[in-house]
């Protein structure tokens, strides 16, 4: 199986903030057949929130275990739409509204055709609002 790993995810594991997030990667990573992901954001948000120089050496290679993918601008453009539909919708998310680095690493998931793999339960609403987005009655005209 293919993985979108998502920032608050890696966090947790690395700082062991959470032993179920910690049980899923390991057994991800158990099985060679599973490969996981991350783009550059993820990259950056999730180094940005380690201060001590050890663990962030530590962190960086870890993601030598993961395949980086590039954020092209046909991701951009869906992330553009997508929001601009959650928004028309009134969907709330991310503490009562979309949060646009949420939909983008939603949609390089979808881009991608991987599983996302995240313990932010507002994923759980995005996937909710692309299944509306994508009723193609919703796109004639």
């Amino acid at each position: 199986m293919k993985y979108f790993i998502d920032t608050n995810l890696i966090i947790d594991v690395f700082e062991r903030k959470n032993s179920d997030s910690i049980t899923k990667l390991s057994l991800i990573l158990e099985d060679s057949n599973n490969e996981i992901f991350y783009n550059g954001i993820v990259y950056t948000e999730t180094l940005r929130t380690i201060l001590d120089e050890n663990t962030f050496s530590e962190l960086k290679s870890a993601f030598d275990l993961f395949t980086w993918l590039d954020i092209d601008q046909s991701i951009y453009t869906e992330t553009k739409k997508f929001s601009r539909f959650c928004h028309s919708k009134e969907i709330k998310v991310t503490k009562g509204r979309c949060e646009v680095i949420d939909i983008i690493h939603f949609i390089t998931a979808k881009h991608y055709g991987l599983e996302l793999f995240s313990n932010d339960s507002d994923m759980q609403k995005l996937e909710e609002a692309y299944q509306q987005f994508f009723i193609p009655s919703t796109h004639l005209s």
